[in-house]
């Protein structure tokens, strides 16, 4: 499991940031192996296979969009030259959240908010040649809750592909929590929870502050910035910037 080192540290106040320290200490699987879409166990991480594509003659341009009228999620391949259109997958009764990937451009890591036969959200691998599609971690989502559907399947992933760091719902508080996926070792650990803060106690209890993260950006390969925000009673919003190192 990654080991992290955390420590907080106002900056200022225009945007919200949190530099995580974290250390891997493993290698991606890359050699070709069985891979399957199918969940894995509740809380634990698959590891990610990642046998290697021949490079190609020039760069693809990849993009995910909506079929109609059949409302599928499709992930798409553009040669910039020819034009010509490949279909890399195609997801059915399920929307992509968010696809970012890999810096050396061979894969597509997304999110995928999946509605039947059960409400879920998945966190997939695919090559951009349609191969080795794979789902790393799920979490259940409630189809009606526009705040979990919101603040679920935000990622980032670092440039060695080894870390991911996601945002999840809590089920008890309904609040993010960032989660952060080993890729390599197929672990996962809570990074960080938001929070409410209240005044009082008992049924005088008076709502202060919620403060909501979700990832942002890897800095490099053992450091990311989580982006925050503070909402008080009354609506009103705050933003900070935090270190933690």
């Amino acid at each position: 499991m990654s080991a992290c080192t955390i420590s907080l540290t106002l900056l200022f106040c225009l945007a919200c940031a949190l530099l995580v320290a974290c250390q891997s200490g493993a290698a991606l699987n890359t050699q070709p192996g069985a891979v399957t879409t199918i969940c894995p166990t509740a809380g634990t991480t698959r590891p990610a296979v990642l046998p290697p594509l021949a490079p190609g003659k020039h760069l693809a341009q990849v993009y995910y969009t909506t079929d109609t009228p059949t409302y599928d999620s499709l992930l798409k391949r553009v040669d910039p030259l020819s034009h010509a259109t490949t279909q890399i997958a195609r997801m059915r009764n399920a929307n992509i959240t968010m696809a970012q990937p890999s810096p050396n451009g061979q894969w597509i890591l997304f999110a995928l908010f999946i509605s039947e036969p059960h409400p879920h959200m998945e966190w997939r691998l695919i090559r951009v040649d349609g191969q080795y599609e794979q789902t790393l971690y799920c979490i259940s989502a409630s189809s009606h809750a526009a705040e979990e559907y919101i603040h679920n399947g935000a990622f980032a992933w670092s440039p060695d592909g080894i870390s991911l760091a996601i945002a999840e719902v809590n089920a008890s508080s309904a609040l993010p929590v960032i989660t952060l996926l080993n890729l390599a070792q197929g672990s996962a650990q809570t990074l960080i929870a938001s929070v409410t803060q209240t005044k009082g106690t008992g049924t005088s209890a008076t709502f202060v502050r919620s403060e909501i993260y979700a990832p942002l950006k890897w800095l490099d390969n053992t450091h990311l910035y989580i982006s925050g925000q503070q909402e008080f009673s009354g609506g009103n919003l705050q933003n900070h910037v935090y270190l933690l190192d």
